[in-house]
């Protein structure tokens, strides 16, 4: 977030360094809770520039329809940048979640939850999860959709 983390990026750029993991970055999201601002707001194009300040990043598997991973040369990990703010993939997203507290969620950035709970037999569990497919977003709308819709992560 501009003015809170931004300054640690290359902190963690540099984990990815002697590690094999991949380093993902994500946009600042307007969830209820979390004191939007738009100040706060870091873009993905900020984060790559800070990056590419100090380091030659290659971009590396980008048929990836959610995050963009990219490579610096001698180090075993990778970089991601999920951009859903100022790049929206809800057209391509495959993800689907399901909450700590057993909500199912087809859009990570909308409030809309079904609550499934244990006395669900498997029939009722699969007509929610399509019933609620078909009824997935093609898009979240933007930042003045997401502020203050009751969205929680």
């Amino acid at each position: 977030m501009n003015g809170v983390n931004d300054d640690e990026i290359l902190d963690f750029v540099e984990l990815t360094r002697h590690n094999d993991f991949s380093m993902r970055f994500i946009e600042f999201v307007p969830y209820t809770g979390n004191q939007w601002n738009d100040k706060r707001f870091f873009p993905y194009k900020n984060i790559i520039e800070t990056i590419e300040k100090k380091y030659k990043i290659e971009r590396i598997n980008p048929q990836d329809p959610i995050a963009r991973y990219y490579q610096i040369e001698g180090f075993k990990g990778s970089l991601g940048v999920i951009a859903s703010i100022t790049e929206p993939f809800c057209d391509k997203c495959n993800r689907l979640r399901i909450t700590a507290d057993g909500k199912f969620k087809v859009c990570l950035n909308s409030a809309r939850e079904i609550d499934l709970h244990e006395e669900m037999t498997d029939e009722e569990l699969i007509k929610v999860i399509k019933e609620e497919l078909l009824m997935k977003p093609k898009e979240h709308g933007g930042i003045k959709n997401m502020i203050g819709n009751g969205n929680r992560p």
